[in-house]
């Protein structure tokens, strides 16, 4: 599209940040204004119902709409600039879908008004809407369909620049689940009072400007961490000034949390226990936990790998072992009958013993740790039951032979 030329770039041009919006205004008091607002026109789901069906939001700010990506998939995409009126509008589409499933959201905006993103983002959370960054408007050639809030065919959208950046930065931490992929730009930096850009040098603050600055980084450093991301992103954000912007690689984003998925597990850790020491990964919600570890005792020594989860269910999870046959787990075959499931009233414990050669044998895995029932063997239901988030790989092997190595007493 012309005029968007080397919106790819790591600092793209600001046509690519400002096509749809005046340039990024964060005046402290002017925010609390906004706050105030915001507050009388977003009465947590209180729109009169009657009032909804009808409400269409203009094309200055964001557009919430669906489209279809097959037979019976759709998704959800909000573009545009976002306002103190967004929060409003995305009440209002939830009023409108109250059975939409899935909960997830497509973002395409280059900012706008923070505290609205602010809002928007806590109404992601409390509706429990995933967030990722793409979609577009509706191309011009297409009118909006009679059915509310649906554009047709995902072909319908126009091709533009994948960017979530300012406000809409903040608003994509409110997803439980967050991604989004290689060419897209999320972007954070200073917010600013704008009369202080035109006389940097000027002594304009006073303080009342400096409380309300400091009022500001509170907030937003306590909606980020409410929201599960790392508190250190606002110091990325500080790094670019009022007319640049800090975009985040994906591994800078995973590594702040911004890109997270709650059952994904974490890196393998070396962890001392007593006179030896584990290697464990968590899943991000701490509902998970993978484990290798080695004990001695008069018998000999056992070598183990064990995965729970929370629940107490283990007669149920028993009878779905033993339909599967047998599972796959890091280059094994693990027999039904080899695979011990107990609990302890609050985790669920599925337990193998390793083979002696093991260590030997982790060094040539490929791929990341899958454990699951054997596809060629199990039933469906069992299939379905064991959806367990792969482990990683990478430094799996090192920690597991670390632990092998520097076994436990048994208890």
């Amino acid at each position: 599209m012309s005029g968007l030329q080397g919106c790819d770039d790591p600092n793209p041009p600001s046509i690519c940040l400002t096509r749809y919006r005046p340039v990024f205004q964060a005046d402290v008091a002017s925010l609390a204004t906004e706050y105030r607002r915001i507050e009388k026109i977003t009465p947590r789901l209180e729109i009169p119902k009657e009032q909804v069906a009808g409400y269409r939001p203009s094309p200055d700010r964001m557009v919430f709409m669906k489209y279809s990506a097959g037979a019976s998939v759709e998704f959800l995409t909000g573009y545009g600039m976002i306002t103190p009126e967004t929060p409003r509008d995305f009440e209002a589409y939830l009023l409108r879908n109250p059975d939409e499933k899935p909960k997830s959201i497509n973002l395409n905006s280059p900012g706008g008004s923070l505290i609205a993103g602010l809002r928007l983002g806590e109404l992601f959370r409390e509706n429990g809407y995933s967030t990722s960054i793409g979609g577009g408007p509706l191309k011009p050639q297409y009118s909006v369909s009679s059915v509310a809030d649906f554009g047709g065919d995902q072909g319908n959208q126009e091709e533009v620049p994948e960017i979530c950046m300012s406000a809409c930065a903040y608003a994509f931490l409110g997803g439980i689940s967050r991604d989004f992929g290689e060419r897209t730009r999320y972007g954070v930096h200073q917010f600013y009072n704008e009369k202080a850009t035109s006389e940097p040098t000027a002594k304009a603050f006073d303080a009342t400007d400096l409380s309300f600055q400091q009022v500001m980084t509170g907030l937003i450093v306590d909606y980020i961490v409410r929201m599960g991301a790392d508190a250190r992103l606002i110091v990325e954000a500080a790094k670019a000034e009022y007319n640049t912007m800090r975009i985040l690689s994906q591994k800078e984003a995973r590594d702040l949390k911004v890109i997270y998925d709650p059952e994904s597990f974490t890196s393998w850790q070396i962890l001392p226990r007593g006179r030896g020491v584990i290697a464990r990964s968590m899943s991000q919600d701490g509902n998970r936990t993978a484990q290798v570890a080695c004990f001695t005792s008069k018998r000999g020594t056992e070598r183990k790998f064990v995965i729970w989860q929370k629940g107490t269910d283990a007669d149920g999870w028993r009878d779905l072992a033993k339909m599967a046959g047998s599972f796959q787990f890091a280059g094994m075959v693990i027999p039904a009958e080899g695979l011990s499931v107990t609990t302890d009233g609050k985790n669920v414990y599925f337990s193998t013993d390793l083979p002696p050669d093991y260590e030997k044998r982790i060094g040539s895995l490929k791929e990341d740790l899958q454990f699951s029932p054997d596809i060629n063997t199990a039933p469906m239901v069992t299939i379905r039951s064991f959806v367990f988030p792969p482990v990683p790989r990478e430094g799996f092997a090192a920690s597991a032979s670390i632990a092998l190595r520097n076994c436990l007493p048994a208890s």
